[in-house]
């Protein structure tokens, strides 16, 4: 197997998306959740030794312990995630060999904190090295950078029915109309978006579904008020986009639903978030507002 020589720094190809492939440009980039799941790929260009470790560090953005998870496509290793949360660092350790041409593929859940632009540096070496983390240049290293709403410019919550609180949405194995998510929407992102007519979009999994018997006038209301949404769904291979407009009798009393500093409930129902039979699955939800 060909190993590089340490001389110089091996640049890392890396790139940042969402999970499931949701798409992250225009509006996407500015209006996401603040506790959000990112997807970092990073393309391997020399083969990587047994026993060297990953360790990704974040600047303007902060990691939540326990949610990484990374994919190694056809090399099946069972890696230890360490979280350095003083340092904004997660350390993947204990892989085998990684053959030139990988790609790696860690989706975590990030805040971003201090800035609408992040970074995710990523460093690749021996475990020593790694540790010390002193160095001014690493066998591969390599960065990308994106961009959202900072903690304090934005409000969502979601809620359900089932589970309550805590960013959690229910899900089940039938279509059940008892089942309602909310979302509630406060933005704080300026003063000057005060325009008439604002609506939102919702990026929801793949696997998600609509009932058949999915009715807009009452299956669909902001603020608990019925006949009050024009919504659409767009299914993809890879996401639902949903979208949500206010009627014209609703927006002739509120014409602005996304007022700045403005609560709002979107109630939602007779969608399905299928019941999962692994932990591992986790319904993200990403949204914009326009």
């Amino acid at each position: 197997m060909l190993y590089p020589i340490a001389t110089v720094s091996y640049p890392l190809t890396m790139t940042l998306s969402l999970p499931y492939n949701a798409p992250f440009l225009d509006a996407m980039r500015f209006y996401q959740n603040i506790n959000q799941y990112i997807q970092v790929s990073i393309l391997i260009p020399y083969a990587v030794p047994t026993n060297y470790v990953i360790c990704l560090q974040l600047t303007s953005a902060i990691l939540y312990q326990g949610t990484a998870y990374a994919n190694f496509q056809s090399l099946i290793y069972t890696p230890k995630y360490t979280y350095d949360l003083v340092n904004n660092k997660l350390i993947i350790s204990g892989m085998g060999p990684i053959v030139i041409g990988t790609t790696i593929v860690v989706t975590l859940m990030i805040q971003i904190t201090t800035n609408s632009l992040f970074a995710v540096n990523a460093y690749i070496d021996t475990p020593t090295i790694i540790s010390a983390f002193t160095s001014s240049s690493y066998l591969y290293q390599g960065i990308v950078e994106g961009s959202g709403m900072v903690t304090s410019n934005f409000n969502p919550n979601f809620y359900d029915n089932m589970f309550g609180t805590s960013f959690r949405v229910m899900s089940d194995t039938n279509f059940n109309p008892s089942q309602i998510l909310y979302i509630y929407y406060n933005q704080l992102i300026g003063t000057t978006a005060t325009s008439a007519g604002s609506y939102m979009t919702m990026y929801l999994p793949p696997s998600v579904q609509v009932s058949p018997n999915f009715n807009s006038s009452s299956d669909c209301q902001i603020s608990g008020s019925l006949n009050s949404c024009i919504i659409t769904f767009m299914q993809t291979s890879t996401y639902l986009k949903i979208t949500i407009q206010g009627t014209t009798s609703y927006l002739a009393s509120v014409p602005n639903i996304f007022g700045y500093n403005t609560g709002r409930y979107i109630y939602l129902r007779n969608i399905l978030f299928p019941a999962a039979s692994t932990v591992k699955t986790i319904y993200q939800i990403y949204f914009a507002l326009y």
